[in-house]
């Protein structure tokens, strides 16, 4: 309405108050004041008499922020700057000698209007949706999520698996996580236990540029944490305690003083769950037939250490530093006992059965150091946006595993047999970037850049077994052995966006060139294995009122990892061995995404030769495992969203006490062909998934939300899986002048979080029940905010593909 209302008034008073001068353009761009990054798309901006004080042009910020206006103006005017929740700015321009002005960045700076006890500010809302991804605003949910896994949950914007924490988009696994830009170096289950506040929000990208490194088929999932941009010192203090023995305090300090800024954030989680499995396997082979039955408990502990350390420097509005550096650490003990297995063999009709029953003790315990530099540097060349930029990142990875085995044999009568197993992996990467940008048209930029990526990797593996008449532990099976991998890569992008007849356009091509070496030092199989490769992107939308049509297509690669190619055979147990594929070549998908946002989208993805971890039975009863380029995939279907809220956007205006309501659903067709061996991997399935979140204002000032997942049974001619339902609810309440929050929060209220999983193969079937113990549980999480404490963006760097990779 406001547009409306602006347009008409524009029309009316041109036509009265045009008054004579020559035809002049003036540009900018519209920023946040407190940011300085964010653009304010939709600013009213009005060139205005300073005689008559009428409006003589006008046009609105685009997604942008960009702003043009060429009209026959006087030589001087005011020009007016407006948007709701900022205040409203006034420039005098002048043209003196010059047809073209000019402004570069212009910033407003959020107002506040108070009435009795109501504030109404300018604020994001809960949920962004771009053309090409999702912005969720931890800050500005209804209810403090504890965690970032709780708040990925609350807005549906990926699907997290109720027992693994598994994250995927649009039921795709290939998804590529980073913090700040930089690569996330834990598994999926470690944002259960990230704190939701060192985080200020979350890109969730599914429709990746050029400019993005191509890693991961299924989009980007970017954390974005919490230093600060204001002259104070300024910080938040958060403790978590839950029903199931973890804890998890953590805090984030900020110091700004004129042109510096030092930041530091620290967390520390410890957790101790015990789970249980029942696990059977039916082997099929020619030479006999066997069951399998296997079942275990176990406890896990785990404790977390994060610290990060940071300091930016702008000594002007041209140039500006950052050199950060964070340290992690974890320990994880895993200890199953009186866990046993019992293997009967039918040989034939006619023959007696067959037992063998052990009792078996295990511990496992793993730990996991990084240690990461960054540095960040952005030349602004001019006042239009053009900038150079270019960013260092060196990573030292070190991963060690030791396992102890004690296995006692039912039938037998000598001592049990021990075996230790160690797993040392090691990982230094560097990466360089060097970036550049150019605004050079209204509403139309050019990017290009470099990136370099160099890893040298190794995965030092050790078996030992325990000689009793030796009285002595040695390596009599030679499973021990090292490998050492190295891979670098080098990629150059090209990115143009702008508008051509109301369609908003990027278009963008990247390519790159990569060389890898392998060697296994015990076999002294050495190769080598180089590839050049091209990435196009493409993002179309149409604006029509709060909603876009778009269309979107993507190239994206699954390279293979460290252990996928390590040819070195190794045995898990008596019936199972593994190994690596040192032939594997790299996977690539094609992704088209088309709709209306945010509201539909139907999508698309094709790739050929998919790396999957292939089975199949030996002949001996063996459960072989290996890396193979094999099936053909292609996967088609549509996904809906219903965000309904209090604002603008919201299709449906809720009334006060119903703040947020967003829902998700989830459809898709997968196709999968392909053979390995005796096994057919062909798979046709359909797959669906529904997330539901709701907030609710209650009284004396607290909210409560509830979140809800759903997916049915799910099952192809290889695989089955068992229907998963999953539920958590909220109740927070804010103190001090909301500088103190309670929350208490309830997961898994159904007590359905869990599945049972089974295969159906050649020659084996396999049925896995995994019951997580402490999967209902109850949290409670206090935070506290001092001076106003804020946030600031970081740099994307790194592909994210360091993260455990040969465990």
């Amino acid at each position: 309405m406001r547009h409306l209302i602006f347009i008409l008034l524009v029309f009316s008073v041109s036509a009265i108050f045009a008054q004579s001068g020559r035809a002049i353009s003036v540009k900018g761009q519209v920023l946040d004041g407190e940011s300085g990054k964010s653009p304010l798309p939709g600013v009213t901006v009005a060139v205005i008499s300073k005689q008559s004080n009428k409006i003589l042009a006008g046009t609105f910020s685009d997604n942008n922020g960009y702003f043009s206006i060429r009209k026959v103006l006087p030589d001087s005017a005011i020009l007016q700057l407006s948007l709701i929740g900022y205040e409203t700015k006034r420039l005098e321009i002048n043209f003196t000698g010059s047809d073209t002005l000019s402004l570069g960045e212009i910033r407003l700076k959020a107002s506040s209007i108070t009435l009795k006890t109501v504030v109404i500010k300018g604020e994001k809302p809960p949920i962004e949706y771009y053309v090409d991804k999702q912005v969720v605003n931890i800050d500005k949910l209804p209810v403090s999520p504890s965690s970032v896994a709780e708040a990925l949950k609350m807005v549906g914007a990926v699907e997290i698996h109720p027992v693994t924490n598994k994250i995927t988009i649009r039921g795709r696994s290939g998804v590529k996580i980073l913090l700040d830009g930089k690569p996330f170096q834990f598994n999926d289950d470690y944002l259960s236990q990230m704190p939701a506040e060192l985080i200020e929000k979350i890109e969730v990208i599914t429709s990746p540029s050029a400019k993005d490194d191509p890693e991961g088929d299924a989009g980007i999932l970017n954390l974005i944490s919490k230093p600060n941009l204001f002259d104070s010192f300024s910080g938040f203090v958060n403790l978590r305690q839950t029903s199931n023995e973890e804890t998890r305090p953590s805090f984030a300090l900020n110091y700004k003083r004129g042109k510096t800024n030092v930041f530091t954030n620290m967390y520390f989680g410890h957790y101790h769950y015990t789970t249980s499995y029942d696990e059977s396997f039916i082997s099929k082979s020619s030479a006999e037939t066997a069951f399998t039955r296997s079942v275990g408990e176990g406890g896990v502990k785990n404790d977390v250490y994060y610290l990060k350390l940071g300091v930016d420097y702008e000594p002007d509005e041209s140039n500006y530093f950052l050199l950060s550096s964070s340290a992690t650490n974890q320990k994880m003990d895993i200890d199953y006992t009186n866990a046993s297995q019992r293997r009967t063999d039918y040989r034939d009709q006619n023959t007696a059965e067959q037992n063998t029953w052990y009792n078996y003790n295990s511990g496992q315990n793993s730990k996991y150091a990084t240690y990461i530099l960054t540095g960040f540097y952005r030349n602004k060349i001019n006042d239009e946006g053009c900038e150079v930029t270019s960013d260092i990142y060196y990573a030292n990875i070190r991963e060690d595993a030791s396992n102890n085995y004690s296995t006692k044999y039912y039938d037998r009568q000598d001592y049990p047999y021990l075996q230790r197993q160690n797993n040392q992996i090691k990982n230094n990467t560097f990466i360089l970037k060097a970036g550049y940008v150019n605004p050079f048209k209204e509403s139309a930029k050019f990017e290009a850049g470099y990136n370099l990526t160099f890893r040298d990797r190794s995965d030092d593996y050790g078996s030992l077994d325990f000689s009793y008449l030796r009285n002595a532990w040695e390596d009599s099976l030679n499973f021990s052995n090292t490998f050492k991998y190295k891979e670098s890569i080098h990629a150059v992008y090209f990115l143009y966006s702008g508008k051509l007849l109301d369609i908003n356009y990027r278009l963008g091509l990247r390519g790159e060139k990569a060389y890898t070496e392998g060697l296994q030092t015990v076999s002294g199989e050495n190769f080598t294995e180089n590839y050049y490769s091209i990435y196009p992107s493409v993002n179309l939308s149409y604006n029509i009122g709060q909603m876009q049509l778009f269309i979107n297509y993507s190239r994206r690669v699954q390279r293979p990892e460290m252990n996928y190619v390590n040819p070195f055979r190794r045995n898990r147990s008596p019936y199972s061995a593994s190994e690596g594929n040192s032939e594997l070549d790299p996977v690539y998908t094609n992704s088209i995404s088309a709709g209306l946002m945010p509201y539909l989208t139907m999508f698309y993805y094709g790739s050929k030769g998919k790396i999957i971890n292939a089975e199949t039975m030996l002949q001996d009863s063996v459960l072989f495992s290996t890396y193979i380029n094999g099936p053909k995939t292609q996967e088609f279907g549509l996904e809906l969203n219903l965000n309904l809220s209090r604002g603008k956007s919201s299709p449906i205006k809720l009334p006060e006490w119903f703040p947020m309501m967003n829902t998700k659903i989830n459809l898709s067709r997968f196709i999968q062909e392909g053979t390995y061996m005796q096994e057919d991997l062909s798979e046709n399935k359909t797959n669906f998934y529904l997330s539901s979140y709701a907030s609710f204002s209650l009284w004396y000032k607290s909210k409560a939300s509830v979140s809800f997942s759903y997916r049915p049974e799910s099952k192809s001619q290889r695989y089955k899986m068992s229907s998963m339902t999953d539920m958590t609810i909220s109740l927070s309440r804010q103190f001090l002048k909301n500088s103190l929050r309670v929350t208490l929060t309830l997961n898994d209220v159904l007590n359905k979080a869990r599945a049972t999983y089974e295969t159906h193969a050649y020659n084996y079937s396999t049925r896995l029940n995994a019951v997580p113990q402490n999967s209902r549980y109850l949290s409670l999480s206090i935070n506290y905010l001092f001076n106003s404490y804020e946030d600031k963006e970081e740099r994307e760097v790194d592909d994210g593909r360091d993260r455990h990779s040969g465990m």
